[in-house]
């Protein structure tokens, strides 16, 4: 197993465990994705679907470096998931924003309350998936087909001994 094989690994298996970890911490306990599956399929959004298919996902490439049959496209779609879905979070937020009538924007100076009530999967989640992203990138680079360019003779330089 190479390295950007283990740092695969070692994200993507941060990025599953994640799962059951609180991401919120509020006055009554935490709260972790796995807490979702217990609203039922019909609470279900398709964003929440895509959120909970990231960790299966995860998981999938996490077992698949284990087990010799690494994919780096899918360690790399693992990875970018959860940023394109954060980015997707941030775009819908501020056209809701935007839209609701009352104008104004998100209130980003606020954020620091928000980093007050974040609990360890979140960061875990965030970091296995930058650590998942940057291995794939690693492995797909070394897996890339080097070209080598070989050097011609120049013809004019080739010199030709032949008896006159």
């Amino acid at each position: 197993m190479n390295n950007n094989t283990k740092i695969i690994v070692a994200g993507t298996a941060a990025m599953a465990i994640s799962f059951f970890l609180p991401w919120i911490n509020i006055w009554v306990g935490g709260i972790a994705p796995s807490n979702m599956l217990k609203a039922g399929a019909d609470a279900m959004t398709l964003g929440t679907l895509i959120f909970i298919a990231s960790f299966v996902l995860a998981a999938v490439v996490c077992v698949m470096s284990v087990t010799g049959k690494e994919n780096p496209k899918l360690a790399v779609a693992a990875g970018a998931l959860p940023f394109a879905m954060a980015a997707w979070a941030i775009l819908k937020s501020t056209a809701a924003v935007n839209s609701s009538g009352y104008g104004g924007s998100i209130p980003w100076g606020d954020l620091g309350q928000l980093f007050q009530i974040v609990a360890i999967g979140l960061p875990i989640y965030a970091i296995g998936a930058a650590a998942t992203l940057v291995g794939g990138f690693r492995e797909l680079n070394a897996a890339a087909p080097t070209t080598e360019v070989s050097a011609a003779p120049n013809p004019a330089s080739v010199s030709t001994d032949e008896p006159t």
